[in-house]
């Protein structure tokens, strides 16, 4: 007895040590013979996608982590232009100016938070004052436009220089302003009592860049101790005195921003189809509508020939940069740089253009995609989620396409080409699909 007990514990540990061995299996892999997992790939040179460049009127620009402010060129892309609209709070409450206090100067200090573009290039920025009331309970966006003053506070024309301190949080712009307008503050102390009492005072600033045919967009930290509004006055008792006005979290602030298209010397031609490059930029420009129109009728069509039902393994759309001259014209990836990250979201056109979240992107960052690859000048997002469920969704199931855009857009204006159709198909914007066949 005690040989066929050990014999019978010696068979079950081979078996348990064989299972731990054993790889987890894929979704039907125990109802199909071995090497079914098959390779597909959908390209841009024929209908199984369609996609173009697609605009937007607006993107959500409230109170931003930098505000950006400049104006750049581009020869794709046109004019961007970008201006912002910001409250600025009493460093103290009911401050006292003293007898006989008068403004020696006023100065608007900006710190800097980053650049992109033709930074060589002079830009002039012109400050006016902000008239209609602006709170941090609203949402704004890019397009809206508020009412200002008329008279100009201050201007100036300069070349930026974001990294002239080994501090970043020191670099900083100073743009001069009117001196009336640190009288017209001190002549106003009676308003000094709060901040609301301030901020229904004195509502803001608006701060704009003159369009020009080169040039750079600018980033700048609003929230940061070195960007202030600072009168420098004198009264009786004293002739070297100031006072700031910060910019918190408690201000609102917005981004405003303008494109002109046609200003380029190769125009972006929106929602075609058939153009061989599509264009992506942050600051509310273009993203690229995709769609895979064909993908049911190809699984259909398995289905049907063999008797099988599809399984998505992965799918994964994958975007190549387009060449460093298009038509002639330079395509400057060293001054225009490309995005650090891109979204992919699930378009609604049935519910004014609004976007879904995508399946994959609840996955994980990691598993969904979307960061840019320098070394491959490449993007790819893995959508196998989202191409099962069209399938399963069957040909009368909703299929809007997907939106590629540039992610946190509101901070930056980064822009990529993206390459639709080449000689060398493996640059073409493309559907990479392994599937199984899953025998009923």
């Amino acid at each position: 007895m005690k040989k066929y007990i050990s014999a019978i514990i010696c068979i079950i540990c081979v078996a348990l040590v064989s299972s731990c061995k054993k790889l987890p299996e894929r979704v039907g892999d125990n109802m199909q013979p071995d090497g079914s997992v098959i390779h597909a790939s959908f390209d841009g040179n024929y209908n199984d996608i369609i996609a173009s460049s697609f605009t937007v009127d607006k993107i959500t620009a409230s109170s931003p982590a930098s505000v950006m402010l400049g104006n750049m060129c581009d020869p794709f892309f046109g004019i961007t232009n970008a201006d912002f609209y910001t409250q600025v709070s009493l460093s103290t409450n009911s401050h006292s100016w003293g007898s006989g206090a008068a403004a020696d100067s006023v100065v608007l200090q900006l710190c800097y938070n980053g650049y992109y573009g033709d930074t060589t290039q002079a830009m002039t920025l012109r400050v006016f004052e902000l008239k209609e009331k602006l709170s941090t309970d609203s949402v704004y966006y890019s397009n809206q436009e508020f009412e200002c003053g008329t008279e100009e506070l201050g201007s100036l024309t300069f070349i930026p220089r974001p990294l002239t301190s080994s501090d970043s949080s020191r670099s900083v712009l100073r743009i001069p302003l009117d001196t009336n307008l640190g009288n017209y503050l001190i002549d106003s102390s009676g308003n000094f009592a709060s901040q609301s009492a301030f901020k229904d005072f004195f509502r803001g600033i608006h701060v704009v860049c003159d369009k020009q045919s080169a040039g750079s967009i600018l980033n700048f930290d609003l929230k940061n101790t070195y960007t202030f509004l600072r009168v420098y006055y004198h009264n009786d008792d004293n002739d070297a005195l100031s006072y700031s006005f910060g910019m918190t979290s408690s201000d609102a602030s917005v981004n405003h921003f303008s494109h002109d298209y046609e200003s380029a010397a190769n125009p972006i031609a929106f929602n075609d189809t058939t153009q061989q490059y599509l264009y992506l930029q942050g600051a509310a420009g273009p993203r690229i509508w995709i769609k895979f129109p064909n993908i049911v009728q190809w699984a259909n069509e398995i289905a049907n020939e063999e008797g099988t039902r599809i399984i998505i393994n992965e799918a994964k759309l994958v975007m190549k940069g387009a060449p460093s001259v298009i038509d002639g014209h330079q395509n400057d990836t060293a001054t225009f740089r490309q995005p650090v990250k891109f979204v992919a979201v699930g378009a609604k056109f049935d519910t004014d253009t609004t976007y879904v979240m995508l399946p994959d992107q609840l996955v994980s960052a990691e598993y969904y995609g979307g960061n840019y690859d320098k070394d491959k000048d490449e993007v790819w997002f893995r959508l196998s989620e989202y191409i099962q469920q069209l399938i399963n969704n069957g040909a009368d199931g909703a299929n809007d396409g997907i939106f590629v855009y540039v992610n946190a857009g509101t901070t930056t204006p980064r822009r990529w080409i993206v390459n639709r159709l080449s000689d060398d198909p493996n640059n073409n914007l493309r559907l990479e699909i392994i599937y199984s066949k899953v025998y009923h």
